[in-house]
Order: C-alpha cells, then sequence, then structure tokens
C-alpha cells in the first residue's frame, strides 16, 4: 500500500506503514471529518474498509465520500459504514469487526466522562481498538479535541500507549498544518501542510446536516 490516507503530505508524514498499526489523527473537528471523508475514499482502493462512526446523526456524508471515491479511482462497494449512539456499543462493534483490510473510527471517545478522573470509562474502548491490530489490519483513529483544554485528543493520553503513530492537525494561513507527534520509526515532530484542495474543498460541508435531515 503506498498510499493510505490519499492526500500525499499526511501520507509522508506517516509512512511507512504497515498492517496492524493504529494510527490517529485528531484536532480541529471540521479539518479531521474532511481527512476521514478521504481516508474512506482512498482506502476502498486496497479491499474492504469499515467505519465505525460515534454520532446521533450528520457528521458522515456519503455523497462526500461518494465523489472522492471517483476521484481516487476507489470501489464505494468495498465500503462499509456502521454507527453507534452510545459509549457501551463502542467496544463490541469493534470487536465484531471480520474480514476487513481496514477499519476507520471516527469520534470512538465522544462520550467521554466530563472528569478525566473517570476516563478509566474508556478502557473498553481502548483495549478492543488494541485487539483489533492482531486482525492485521490497519486501524485509524480520528478524534477531537478535547474540551477540556487544547492540544489533547478526547479522552485525552490515556489510549495513546497502543499507537504507532499520531497526527495533530490545526488550520494554517490558507490550509492545514499536520503535526507528526508520534511514531514508531521517526524522530519527532514533523510537520508537513495540507492544501485545502487535498480536502476537496469540501471542508465547509462536511459534519453539516444533510437537507434531509433537517425535513
Amino acid at each position: 500500500m503506498d498510499n493510505l490516507t490519499g492526500i500525499e503530505s499526511l501520507d509522508a508524514l506517516l509512512r511507512p506503514f504497515n498492517k496492524g498499526e493504529i494510527i490517529e489523527v485528531y484536532g480541529s473537528w471540521n479539518i479531521v471529518l474532511s481527512i476521514s471523508h478521504v481516508t474512506i475514499a482512498s482506502l476502498s482502493r486496497y479491499g474492504r474498509v469499515g467505519v465505525i462512526y460515534v454520532q446521533d446523526y450528520g457528521n458522515l456524508d456519503p455523497y462526500f465520500i461518494r465523489r472522492m471515491v471517483k476521484i481516487l479511482r476507489g470501489n464505494f462497494d468495498n465500503i462499509y459504514i456502521t454507527r453507534a449512539f452510545r459509549r457501551y456499543d463502542i467496544p463490541d462493534l469493534i470487536k465484531g469487526v471480520e474480514g476487513l483490510d481496514n477499519l476507520v473510527l471516527i469520534d470512538p471517545y465522544l462520550f467521554s466522562p466530563t472528569s478525566p478522573l473517570n476516563y478509566s470509562l474508556l478502557t473498553p474502548i481502548t483495549g478492543a481498538i488494541k485487539e483489533s491490530s492482531s486482525k492485521f489490519m490497519i486501524t485509524i483513529i480520528f478524534n477531537r479535541e478535547t474540551s477540556l483544554g487544547k492540544f489533547l485528543p478526547e479522552g485525552g493520553k490515556f489510549h495513546h500507549h497502543i499507537l504507532h503513530s499520531i497526527v495533530r492537525v490545526a488550520p494554517y494561513r490558507n490550509g492545514v498544518e499536520a503535526v507528526l507527534i508520534k511514531h514508531y520509526a521517526k524522530s519527532v515532530p514533523k510537520i508537513s501542510y495540507i492544501s485545502y484542495k487535498e480536502l476537496g474543498d469540501e471542508r465547509l460541508w462536511v459534519g453539516q446536516h444533510l437537507l434531509q435531515e433537517w425535513l
């Protein structure tokens, strides 16, 4: 696999990547969402990709994914999507994944406790994610910044010990700054820049509610 996310500047930070790795991209939520859509489309080129996203509704735009699949010459039929509505559902969904080549988790720590003192409640989610690496597929987590402070992902750093690579993204001038803050084979930090064109120029729309959801 030469490309993972379909965004060359981001893939350059993450290379080399191998089966069994767990990668996290976190930061400004609209940017993270846009990257997740492009990544799903990119991974569809290499086989079946499972997507678990944790939202009541919205945030995942199938029309944008289909558009990026066409641009990247992926296969929309390779994409399998499910969603979780409660924290307790997430570990079982992750553990139930079988027969996939890659796994995308969108916002898995959305239902984090309001106090870091209770972050131990997230241990079943982290354990399920770690277990996914034994299935020889790449798992990519797309996470938001915590509401408890800047520069940390939702759920804090308690799950970082299971990650092979971590990238934080944030707006920068007319694009996105991507900072590699952990990598199993590289010294860090390393910085790269992503143009909005690489994100499909849909950054203002990803995460917005579809018309049918308002009716």
